[in-house]
């Protein structure tokens, strides 16, 4: 017998925020992708930019800063793939 090929459950938006760890993924044509893992290095890069500009935005009055857990919808053409920069403004 031949093994049997199964097509990746599809998720929403919706479901990928539902689940626990849902900031590990990206979503990509309706499948979850895992954010390479970082080194100690771009992790350290990664803090230091956040502070750098929460600061700057809190003396400046100038926006927001959010970490890797905000996940956006920027594809107007694809509104069901999401990424998770590592830092955004």
């Amino acid at each position: 017998m031949s093994p049997v090929a199964t097509q990746p459950q599809r998720i929403t938006p919706a479901d990928l925020l539902k689940l626990p760890d849902s900031e590990r993924y990206d979503l990509v044509d309706g499948e979850r992708v895992e954010n390479p893992t970082m080194g100690s290095e771009s992790s350290w890069v990664e803090g230091e930019l956040l502070c750098w500009l929460a600061n700057s935005c809190a003396q400046h009055c100038t926006g927001r800063v959010f970490p890797a857990t905000m996940g956006y919808r920027c594809f107007p053409e694809d509104c069901e793939r999401i990424r998770h920069p590592d830092v955004s403004y």
